[in-house]
């Protein structure tokens, strides 16, 4: 059964459909429910939220949905997750102290 999906072709990261934990292969479908290719998952990621499709360059655009909506502050390896410490959103700008709470709340510790 496929734990993470994939919106369009186009998407650099996959969500969730559960809670991940390092080190599973991560079987991706589409939004059609066509099974993709998988990959492993090298950092827990925490169910709804996203991970690297593939090796990702610091300045790169994050493409989710099919549309660039942040920017990559750091690389982000294949399998690793994406969120606001390694994201500048192209939509709101969040404070550093606001992006060490929401971490902190989602007891985030590894990328941070």
């Amino acid at each position: 059964m496929p734990k993470a999906i994939v919106m369009t072709e186009n998407d650099n990261v996959a969500t969730a459909l559960e809670a991940l934990e390092q080190g599973v292969v991560v079987t991706l479908m589409d939004k059609k429910g066509n099974t993709l290719p998988s990959i492993t998952v090298r950092e827990d990621i925490p169910a709804g939220n996203k991970f690297a499709l593939k090796d990702l360059e610091a300045g790169a655009p994050l493409i989710k949905y099919g549309n660039d909506c942040g920017t990559l502050t750091k690389a982000i390896p294949q399998g690793h997750f994406v969120h606001v410490h390694n994201v500048k959103s192209d939509r709101i700008d969040i404070p550093p102290h606001i992006i060490t709470e929401i971490l902190r709340q989602m007891d985030y510790t590894q990328g941070a």
